[in-house]
């Protein structure tokens, strides 16, 4: 696969390129009834937690709803942060899949679709929920922490940490996923 073909997005992109979801337009839900007023639902229990870990499995469709239409998606990924969900094309998912991203997150098909429940896009999607994080496979060394005014209103702080080393170098893995070492409350 070319990596160039891939459209990947992360929040704070002013202007979106075409075929791209804006922020806060979409819902994810599990259900789709026809007969409801309501007709997309979320009857499960999956995007809760307890103690002991998550209350469900995800289900093995999930609807993306687009609240506005946004023409053509071409889209590669979408952070659902708010429920811990990846929404990721078949191709990103393949990319990290060839570079040791496997067994580290539950899976289930999306169907990325409009109110009417039309279909919006011949890509495949998945939403992941990544169930394990690679902090342990980092020395993280010193870090430099910054803080913006708006960060300071908020108490929160971020830091960087250019030392970071892997602990095994022979670690047979080119894509990682860190658990909250970016922000903290100050």
């Amino acid at each position: 696969m070319n990596t160039e073909e891939l459209y990947i997005w992360r929040y704070g992109i002013g202007k979106l390129p075409k075929g791209l979801l804006e922020y806060g337009r979409s819902d994810i839900c599990d259900t789709y009834d026809e007969s409801k007023r309501q007709k997309f639902q979320n009857l499960g229990q999956w995007m809760w937690q307890n103690n002991d870990g998550w209350r469900e499995n995800l289900p093995p469709v999930l609807f993306l709803v687009c609240n506005k239409k946004p023409g053509i998606l071409q889209f590669d990924f979408l952070d659902k942060s708010s429920i811990e969900l990846k929404i990721v094309s078949e191709e990103f998912l393949s990319l990290l899949q060839e570079n040791g991203f496997i067994d580290k997150y539950d899976i289930a098909t999306v169907k990325v679709v409009d109110k009417k429940n039309e279909s919006l896009t011949d890509k495949k999607y998945y939403a992941l929920r990544i169930n394990h994080f690679d902090n342990d496979s980092f020395h993280f060394g010193k870090g430099i922490t910054y803080q913006s005014d708006f960060q300071k209103k908020l108490g929160t702080c971020f830091t960087v940490y250019p030392d970071m080393k892997l602990k095994d170098s022979s670690i047979k893995q080119n894509f990682f996923v860190l658990n909250s070492i970016d922000i903290k409350m100050v």
